[in-house]
């Protein structure tokens, strides 16, 4: 079974609600939180969890005010960004209230800010990239081992080219044949192969 779009881990619903794994997966089996078991870990819709908080509210406060600045859930900006890692704690500053880590909205938009580009070209994670392409992130990860979209390891996390997006849906709607993209960023056109191709004929 695949992994939906825009899933987060049961832990991470259940710290963003404020309710333990095992109310969680009540919740869940009751229908009022949309939730997946693959293997034996429990995945919730992050959209799901969103509805039921604004609904029954959350035990635990998602966003706080201190000195006129606004600080959102540690939990939300990893899930929003589908950052699995915990790593990313290393390279952002947090603060932790009543034991729940929060970040500020200003050292988010630096976060967001610093994974804009990489080397001049427009990167995006592959949760932005489902959206972009109106697919499954699992779709956006087989375009990617098939070599049919650019992908790029930046700190632990993978993120996507969007100029290469681009040249897909672009071949998709003229539909021709795929090109391989190599990972190194350069895109052989067949043009160009079958310019060498007669000149080896030439020869």
């Amino acid at each position: 079974m695949q992994l939906p779009n825009n899933a987060i881990s049961a832990e991470d619903a259940a710290r963003m609600i404020g309710i333990t794994p095992k109310r969680l997966r009540e919740l869940m089996r009751a229908g009022k939180i949309k939730g997946v078991k693959i293997k034996k870990y429990w995945y919730c819709d992050l959209g799901s969890v969103r509805e039921y908080i604004n609904s029954n509210g959350s035990r635990k406060s998602n966003m706080v005010v201190i000195n006129g600045e606004k600080y959102i859930s540690y939990t939300i900006f990893r899930a929003e960004r589908g950052i699995q890692s915990n790593d990313v704690l290393k390279r952002v500053n947090t603060i932790k209230l009543n034991g729940q880590l929060y970040i500020s909205e200003s050292e988010a938009a630096r976060y967001d800010k610093r994974f804009e580009e990489y080397f001049g070209r427009k990167i995006i994670t592959p949760e932005k990239a489902a959206e972009m392409l109106k697919c499954s992130k699992n779709s956006v990860k087989k375009l990617i081992s098939e070599g049919k979209i650019e992908k790029v390891i930046v700190e632990c996390n993978l993120f996507v080219f969007v100029d290469s997006i681009e040249r897909y849906q672009d071949r998709a709607q003229a539909g021709e044949d795929f090109l391989q993209i190599p990972q190194n960023g350069r895109v052989r056109r067949a043009e160009v192969i079958l310019e060498q191709i007669s000149r080896l004929g030439e020869d």
